[in-house]
């Protein structure tokens, strides 16, 4: 419903606002998507993926979780590692910090995966990062981006990881 406060005097700044009053076919459509989860073609799944960002359907964020574990394709992965961000799913760190951990995932998975512990937040995300930087295991150019996420936190606490880090390039 409207509020009054739509868009403001620079619309293109600003997200559209949500969509939040269901209409008879909601439940319907929600339950396709979900379905679609699990769909053997990989850009079926994709679009199913973004569809449940898009829609922030609540019901299936246990269903993108088991599918991050399991899925095969890169892109998908990727895109399910978005949807986490965007959903704000504090679950889904473990995931993603694993994900972001492990050198054969595909670069585009674990910048999406970096992308959403970011999103996300929380003392887990930063704990996380602290861990991923201080591992020694990261590449130069992951290094930085893993600093740069840091301190965005501006956490007092990742001051001593930080200084180390920087010591080191």
């Amino acid at each position: 419903p409207w509020d009054g406060k739509w868009w403001g005097t620079q619309p293109a700044k600003t997200e559209r606002p949500a969509k939040t009053i269901d209409w008879s076919s909601t439940p319907f459509i929600l339950k396709t998507i979900r379905d679609h989860l699990a769909d053997p073609s990989a850009p079926i799944r994709l679009t199913a993926v973004m569809a449940t960002a898009s829609t922030k359907d609540p019901e299936a964020v246990v269903t993108l979780r088991s599918r991050f574990s399991t899925e095969t394709d890169p892109d998908v992965k990727a895109a399910l590692a978005s949807a986490f961000g965007k959903l704000g799913d504090q679950e889904a760190l473990p995931l993603l910090i694993a994900a972001m951990k492990d050198p054969n995932a595909p670069e585009n998975v674990r910048d999406a995966s970096l992308a959403s512990v970011e999103t996300i937040g929380s003392e887990v995300a930063l704990k996380g990062l602290l861990d991923l930087l201080e591992s020694g295991s990261l590449a130069v150019d992951r290094q930085a981006r893993v600093v740069s996420a840091l301190g965005r936190f501006k956490a007092e606490s990742a001051a001593g990881a930080l200084l180390r880090s920087l010591k080191s390039v």
